[in-house]
């Protein structure tokens, strides 16, 4: 560990020596690029940056290969895996118990169809304006 600096591990399945080795190397080469702004070290930096993705999408792409095929029977761990995947949390919408549900659907409802009719308006006279 470096004095003064503090080193941010991610925290992934599919994370390896090979990549954390790659990160530096495009880290390094980004510095040199930025630190002599020449065209070379750019290139350089850029074919470190694809590789490096590269390694990195190859190495999640296994890891939920192999992790479908251990779990094929087990369709709870799969879907699991899908929503996490797709970023689909815990999106349960929640109201404090003060609201009464039904009294604010309608308020969205009312204030939906006041807006399209506003926009409406607005539409019909835009059209006598250009005429």
């Amino acid at each position: 560990m470096y004095e003064g600096r503090q080193i941010q591990t991610i925290i992934v399945p599919w994370f390896n020596d090979d990549i954390k080795i790659e990160m530096r190397e495009k880290r390094k080469a980004e510095r040199k690029w930025r630190r002599t702004d020449h065209t070379k070290d750019m290139k350089n930096y850029k074919i470190t940056k694809n590789n490096t993705s590269k390694l990195m999408n190859e190495a999640c792409r296994q890891f939920y290969k192999n992790f479908i095929e251990a779990n094929n029977s087990n369709q709870h761990k799969l879907f699991a895996a899908a929503k996490k995947l797709l970023n689909h949390g815990d999106k349960r919408v929640s109201f404090p118990p003060s609201v009464d549900k039904l009294q604010f659907a309608n308020q969205m409802g009312t204030y939906f169809v006041e807006k399209i009719n506003n926009i409406d308006t607005n539409l019909e006279n835009m059209g006598h304006d250009l005429s």
